[in-house]
């Protein structure tokens, strides 16, 4: 059978075409921010000069990743992460193209961070993704293998996105401010760190306001990558550290007989919306270590797996004696029903599938020191919206029990509008250690940090219940 000459012409000629698009690149180059986001701890036995080689080592060869393939640099362990990256991209981009002929890619705008001058073990590296988007899948996050002990490396995580847990909104009362009228002396005899959003203490009383420890190379900061570490402030919509700082001078206080307050560090490790990541708040922890703090508290977390490097520090703020009080996190979704309903809500259960850290890390308490906090409705039942477990949650916290509702008011919010979530639980809860550690309180086990947290149920409230257990 002959085909007509000009039907071959015309074949001809769209095998042309597909050719050329075939091996010509792709000029549709899309960008993926932050592709790479890691967090690398390094051995506090080597040297600057050490440090400094292993920086350049790995951001070298991250650097070097492209689809020709990651150029091996003069280190073994070190072209590994390269490599590791390589073949996550091109496992994803390889489909849509045969043979020799693969899609475009290359890491661009590589970025280091350290912690502060103070500690230069832990840093952060990110690099964006450029990559040929005409078609086939986007490439997932590349995420590094984990610990090793190669190289002068202790510890290696991603460096995961973590929230403040979602709390009602508010209409700030202009007038109002925090204020004790019977005096608010200072307590020199230690301090509490409250990792945060900030703090704006033009929310409290002036005599109030020499609680906050001052910026300093000993003080408060802000910790947020590329941000002013002198500025500190609270600007969060319903300002959630400020709000965090001032339920923890308040139950420091109820428990002092002499009504004093303690000495507050404030990181600001959240940003304005009450995002931050996992570098913001081990750097966070990491100055609160440094600097003896009595109790942290991080009324933040994130949904999924345990963080190597998260962990890391967990563990020296056991080693170091200091008790990480943090919330045990909220329902993420629509909240359609009231703050005060009285059933539990099967969803907040926390389990093997349904983590938040760092507050999850309170189910091993060989390891670490963290003391997990929700909110309970009545002695016996969890609030609707916050997370609960008998197996995760350490400590719930009963407010205003005579309406039997899950709230904190405070005075410079409008009248009828209160605070909602286990992130203003847990302060409660920082608040009332803080006092025991700072007067006394000589910790040998994990459970001396609970045993002064038991309380007589008819005490004023807010009241505290230790290892409740809820039916599933």
């Amino acid at each position: 059978m002959k085909f007509p000459r000009w039907l071959l012409w015309f074949l001809f000629f769209l095998f042309l075409l597909w050719l050329i698009w075939f091996i010509a690149p792709s000029h549709k180059m899309v960008v993926i921010k932050s592709y790479v986001n890691w967090n690398v701890v390094l051995d506090p036995k080597i040297t600057p000069a050490q440090r400094d080689s292993i920086v350049k080592l790995i951001t070298d060869d991250v650097s070097n990743v492209s689809s020709a393939g990651p150029q091996p640099v003069n280190d073994s362990f070190s072209v590994t992460f390269g490599n590791d990256i390589f073949n996550t991209i091109d496992s994803a981009q390889r489909p849509k193209k045969l043979f020799l002929f693969r899609k475009r890619f290359r890491l661009i705008n590589p970025s280091v961070h350290y912690c502060s001058c103070k500690d230069s073990l832990l840093w952060n590296l990110q690099a964006d993704l450029e990559y040929d988007g005409s078609g086939g899948s986007v490439p997932v996050t590349s995420k590094p293998r984990g610990t090793t002990a190669q190289g002068g490396i202790v510890s290696l995580g991603n460096n995961d996105s973590i929230n403040k847990p979602l709390s009602a909104g508010s209409i700030i009362n202009p007038a109002g401010i925090l204020s004790f009228p019977d005096g608010a002396a200072i307590s020199k005899s230690g301090f509490i760190s409250v990792i945060d959003t900030g703090i704006d203490t033009t929310k409290f009383e002036e005599n109030i306001r020499g609680a906050v420890i001052p910026f300093g190379d000993h003080g408060s900061r802000n910790v947020i990558i590329d941000q002013n570490a002198g500025d500190y402030k609270d600007r969060n919509d319903v300002f959630h550290g400020t709000s965090v700082a001032a339920i923890i001078l308040n139950e420091y206080r109820r428990q002092d007989a002499n009504k004093q307050l303690p000495q507050l560090m404030i990181f600001k490790a959240l940003d304005d919306s009450g995002r931050g990541d996992l570098f913001a708040l081990c750097c966070a922890m990491r100055h609160s270590i440094d600097e003896r703090a009595s109790v942290i508290n991080v009324s933040a977390g994130y949904y999924g797996p345990a963080n190597d490097v998260l962990n890391y520090y967990l563990h020296m703020s056991m080693q170091n004696k200091i008790p990480v009080i943090a919330a045990a996190g909220n329902y993420m979704g629509e909240m359609n029903n009231p703050v005060c309903e009285e059933s539990t809500n099967n969803q907040t259960l926390l389990g093997n599938s349904n983590l938040f850290y760092p507050a999850c890390a309170s189910a091993d308490s060989v390891n670490y020191s963290v003391v997990a906090v929700t909110g309970l409705h009545k002695m016996d039942t969890p609030c609707y919206y916050q997370n609960y477990s008998n197996q995760y949650v350490t400590v719930g916290v009963v407010n205003e029990p005579d309406s039997n509702c899950c709230i904190f008011r405070l005075p410079y919010f409008r009248d009828g509008v209160a605070l909602e979530g286990t992130s203003f639980a847990t302060p409660v809860v920082s608040g009332r250690l803080g006092h025991a550690l700072m007067n006394g309180l000589a910790p040998i086990s994990y459970s001396d940090y609970i045993r002064p947290l038991i309380v007589n149920p008819h005490n004023a409230p807010p009241r505290l219940v230790t290892r409740f257990y809820i039916m599933n």
